[in-house]
C-alpha cells in the first residue's frame, strides 16, 4: 500500500507469493508492504526505492519492521546509493542481519534514516 503523511491509503497492490510491485512518485507517499517469509529489505527494494519520489519504505517481516526514510538531501545521493546498493558486499550472520548492518552504516553518508523495531 501507500500512504500519505495523514495515513490515508493511495493505492493497494496485491502482490504474489515473492513479490509484489508497488510504487509511488509522490512525495509525500510512503510504501508498505510484507515480507511473510523474510525480513530486511531486498536489493530491488532498496533500489527502486532510490529510484522513485516517495519518502521511503516500510517492510514488515517475522521479527522486525524494517524502515527507510529518505533525508531531504537523498535525491542528490540517490545515483551513488543505488550504486553502492549493486555493488555492496554484505556481511553478517544471516541476509537480515547483513543489510541491516549495511544500512544502519551508510545512513549519513547517503543522507536517509534506516532502523528496525521489533514486532
Amino acid at each position: 500500500a501507500t500512504i500519505d503523511s495523514q495515513g490515508f491509503v493511495h493505492r493497494y497492490v496485491e502482490g504474489n507469493a515473492h513479490s509484489v510491485s508497488i510504487f509511488s512518485n509522490n512525495k509525500d507517499h510512503l510504501v508498505l508492504h510484507n515480507h511473510p517469509s523474510g525480513g530486511a529489505f531486498s536489493k530491488n527494494d532498496m533500489l527502486s526505492t532510490a529510484r522513485e519520489k516517495s519518502r521511503g519504505i516500510v517492510a514488515s517481516g517475522k521479527n522486525y519492521d524494517y524502515v527507510f526514510l529518505k533525508g531531504s538531501h537523498f535525491e542528490r545521493y540517490s545515483q551513488a546509493f543505488q550504486h553502492a546498493v549493486k555493488n555492496s558486499t554484505l556481511q553478517g550472520k544471516d541476509y537480515d542481519d547483513a543489510v541491516h548492518k549495511w544500512l544502519t552504516a551508510n545512513q549519513k553518508k547517503y543522507h536517509y534514516k534506516y532502523y528496525r523495531k521489533k514486532n
